[in-house]
């Protein structure tokens, strides 16, 4: 880049989209829940699963796969890093996604 174009955007150097792409790329890929997601979550926005349920089936697979779970607040970090929030409640519950292991309907 030359000097005229660095000043032209502001004097800020500006990160290509391809690195950008392959930046978050990489974050998805690092995501410590990502092997339990993929194997024990469905997503869609109509669905929703409580917390303890989705924490003793996260605490279970890392049991049986010997890996060691994260700590609660990065736990709720990464979920939301899989595109789903946190939703209050009588019983604190998850948006967007459920556990593959309950009853099979399907999201509409």
């Amino acid at each position: 880049m030359g000097l005229g174009k660095y000043w032209a955007q502001g004097g800020k150097l500006v990160t290509p989209q391809d690195v950008a792409n392959a930046s978050n790329e990489y974050r998805e890929e690092m995501n410590e829940l990502k092997d339990w997601a993929d194997e024990c979550l469905m997503f869609h926005s109509t669905l929703a699963e409580s917390t303890s349920r989705l924490v003793a089936s996260y605490e279970d697979w890392c049991a049986r796969h010997r890996k060691i779970p994260v700590k609660a607040g990065r736990w709720g970090k990464l979920m939301r890093k899989l595109g789903v929030e946190p939703a209050g409640g009588e019983e604190r519950t998850w948006k967007g996604c459920r556990l593959v292991d309950k009853d099979p309907v399907q999201p509409s």
